[in-house]
Parts: structure tokens; sequence; C-alpha cells
């Protein structure tokens, strides 16, 4: 169970990665379809770490957040 949860995360930060790289692109004016796949899935790679990356930054303050509200009571 714990492993298919994670890959729908997994496969969720990929579309959303791909569907921001297509959206920086088309706003410099190149297609995406007309770069090489390699080129493409790279800079799919790197748009996934990213949103991962600041995933793990936003989870790590809310869960501070709460422990901070649950310490202190607010």
């Amino acid at each position: 169970m714990l492993n298919e949860v994670k890959q729908k995360l997994d496969n969720g930060f990929e579309n959303v990665a791909k569907e921001n790289i297509i959206k920086k692109l088309e706003k410099q004016g190149i297609d995406y379809k007309s770069l090489s796949q390699g080129d493409f899935d790279e800079l799919v790679k790197r748009e996934k770490d990213i949103l991962q990356h600041d995933a793990k930054k936003m989870g790590i303050g809310v869960g501070i957040g709460i422990g901070l509200s649950l310490l202190f009571g607010f």
C-alpha cells in the first residue's frame, strides 16, 4: 500500500513537471516537440527534483507549525 501511494505521488510530480516545462518552453517560444526526447526528459527530471524538494520543505514547515501549535496551544 505504501509503495502504491509513493508511485501515485511520483506520477503526480512527473505530470506537474511536464506541464511546467511545456509552459516554460512555450513562454520562450519553443515548441517542446522540437526537442529531442532525451533533452525533454532531462528538463522534466530537473523540474521534478525541484518540485519534490519544495514539497519536502513545505511539509517540514507544516510539521513544525503543527508541533508549535500543539506545544504552545495556539
